[in-house]
């Protein structure tokens, strides 16, 4: 939800983690949307910030290797 896709736009944070809450049960599994809703939002942003450098891009290269 919080990446650009290229059917739509990415949403911001905030709302991603109320559309979680909104279809918890309906669309998404409760226990998977309790354990997203309890993760900082600090910690969701270091990891979108890792998850996307040059270098975690090469280190999952090297692992089809």
């Amino acid at each position: 939800m919080t990446s650009d896709r290229i059917y739509r736009k990415a949403i911001g944070h905030d709302r991603a983690m109320d559309q979680l809450n909104r279809y918890k049960a309906k669309q998404f599994d409760p226990k998977v949307v309790e354990v997203f809703l309890s993760i900082p939002e600090l910690h969701w942003k270091e990891l979108r910030e890792t998850l996307g450098s040059p270098f975690r891009l090469a280190h999952l290269k090297n692992l089809e290797a």
